[in-house]
């Protein structure tokens, strides 16, 4: 692994290209690029997720589309085009002379003389090098009514940086630090899987201000540092997340997880766009002012093969495997072409494979679909034949859409996503080779033993005003009496319940109706007002309803999001 790296770095001393900025994915980002290829009836040469954090692909694609769209279609285009242009002030300065109408995006009246010449706090940018820096900080507070009434707060503060150095090495950098009191469901998951989502070391918050009852302390912080190797092949090294998949949740990889250390490898060969990721990961946390140690290791090889059918149609092949070792990385998994299963049968069959199949369509200047399907372990004869439901079958699908413009309304755009994983998915005979990191699923947020329904809408009716709606119904089932009924990946599926007759929601039956409304109001650049509303339906034996409502002021964050 140290020699991979080593070579990586010493190839990038020889070679130089243009501008390779890094994009800072967020959801509004990747939103906004499957809205630009919906309504251009095209898919980038490469898929949206496999576009990060490199621009040196989307941004040009960007410009050509921007320049060559219709007349009829130029304001729906463009107006996404030029909003995702504007927060990379640094290519348009590189990039001026060629880009015409489209330079004074970059122009701003400064602040104070010294800040904001452009869309970031501050920035310096040169011939040979640049540099951008962001403050970043959220400040919420609100109400929760379940059983009694209790308070909610988020404080979050933090910076982030980027920049580039002779047009061959490119870096981002973000640290943030957060006080939280949160909503009694999410306080019920973190008690149980003993993590807070998105964050390694856990501690509990006690404010002297506020009376909250699941208040926490955490710190996150995420690099990445960016070389292009040659035209088409760019890698990535460094502590944070990754996501494969269009969809609001991902069956191969999410960033539901806390981040880890990794080193990526995106290809493009034509319409084959192709990505190697090793990630070094954790089979444990520490949480809750525990004592210093070393957690143990174990890791993770994935590649991701992409080919673009046609404009309008792509089809993708996923594999990874986890696995664990004494003495580190297995070294025959850094081969970045194998068959993963091939080799871990030749090594005894002690890891654990994931095969999964995508795809995405775009029917018409409105709709785009898309899907996943991935199996953890499947034998056919096992479905046909009897007795059925055999708990080795173990798989998940994903179904979902976007409709842009519904029923012809400007800027009112929906997202209707399906989810099934069946129990034990994503599991396995032991703690190290489970799909997780951490204690978080490295997939889906609920792990295993469910279907779900997802609808959000998104509605613009200004530049400065926006609207979301977020729906979301499950059903999942639940261990009972201490025994592994497979909705827990934590847990080892030697335990199981039985061979046969499994099926989804099996164990004690969850039901759960989660609505919540964000409204933002952008004050400034970065800077908005917001507004949350949600209510939360769980029937177990009992019913629990849950209302809250929080409001205050973001700035270069995304919205917190607990969707479970």
């Amino acid at each position: 692994m140290r020699i991979f790296i080593l070579l990586a770095l010493l190839m990038t001393q020889q070679i130089g290209f243009a501008q390779g900025n890094l994009v800072q994915s967020n959801e509004s980002y990747q939103f906004l690029i499957n809205k630009i290829e919906t309504k251009n009836k095209s898919l980038f040469l490469s898929p949206v997720f496999l576009n990060n954090p490199s621009q040196s692909r989307i941004i040009p694609e960007l410009r050509s589309i921007n320049e060559n769209v219709s007349p009829d279609a130029y304001k729906e285009i463009s107006t996404p085009i030029r909003e995702i242009l504007y927060r990379y002030p640094e290519y348009l300065f590189y990039n001026k002379d060629t880009l015409d109408d489209l330079a004074n995006i970059e122009k701003s009246k400064p602040f104070l003389k010294y800040l904001y010449h452009n869309s970031h706090f501050y920035s310096i940018l040169r011939k040979s090098f640049y540099v951008l820096a962001d403050p970043m900080f959220e400040i919420k507070a609100g109400v929760e009514s379940f059983n009694a009434t209790s308070n909610l707060l988020t404080n979050r503060r933090g910076i982030k940086i980027a920049g580039g150095l002779d047009n061959r090495i490119f870096f981002n950098a973000s640290i943030t630090e957060t006080q939280i009191g949160t909503t009694n469901y999410v306080g019920q998951f973190i008690k149980e899987y003993q993590a807070f989502p998105g964050a390694g070391f856990l501690k509990i918050y006690d404010s002297k201000l506020l009376t909250l009852k699941n208040s926490y302390d955490y710190l996150i912080a995420e690099g990445n540092i960016h070389f292009n190797l040659i035209k088409s092949v760019h890698l990535t090294f460094g502590h944070g997340r990754n996501k494969i998949g269009s969809g609001i949740r991902s069956l191969f990889l999410s960033d539901f997880s806390s981040p880890y250390l990794f080193l990526k490898i995106n290809s493009q060969f034509g319409p084959i766009s192709y990505q190697n990721l090793f990630a070094e990961l954790s089979p444990e946390n520490r949480s809750f002012n525990s004592v210093d140690r070393l957690l143990d290791k174990k890791y993770m090889a994935s590649h991701f093969l992409n080919f673009r059918i046609n404009k309008w149609w792509n089809f993708g092949l996923f594999e990874s495997v986890i696995f664990g070792r004494k003495n580190g990385f297995e070294l025959q998994y850094l081969n970045p072409v194998i068959l993963y299963r091939g080799v871990e049968q030749s090594l005894g069959s002690p890891d654990n494979v994931l095969l999964g199949f995508q795809s995405e369509v775009i029917a018409c200047s409105s709709l785009k679909f898309y899907g996943q399907m991935l199996f953890d372990e499947f034998v056919l004869n096992r479905i046909f034949g009897t007795p059925t439901g055999w708990w080795g079958n173990k798989y998940s699908i994903q179904l979902g859409l976007f409709y842009f413009d519904f029923l012809r309304i400007k800027n009112l755009d929906v997202q209707a996503e399906f989810n099934s994983i069946r129990p034990y998915t994503y599991s396995f005979r032991d703690s190290v080779a489970n799909y997780s990191h951490n204690y978080q699923s490295l997939a889906h947020p609920l792990g295993s033993n469910f279907n779900e329904l997802i609808f959000r809408i998104n509605y613009q009716p200004s530049e400065r005003i926006t609207c979301q709606f977020n729906f979301l119904h499950y059903v999942k089932g639940n261990d009972k009496n201490g025994l592994n009924f497979g909705g827990n990946i934590l847990k080892s599926n030697a335990q199981r319940v039985m061979d046969f007759n499994n099926q989804i929601g099996q164990g004690e039956k969850v039901k759960v109706f989660k609505m919540e409304l964000n409204s933002s109001y952008r004050i400034w650049k970065g800077i908005y007002l917001d507004l949350d509303l949600g209510y939360r339906f769980n029937q177990l034996n009992k019913f629990e309803n849950s209302y809250w409502m929080m409001t205050g002021l973001r700035m270069n964050l995304d919205r917190q999001r607990f969707d479970f």
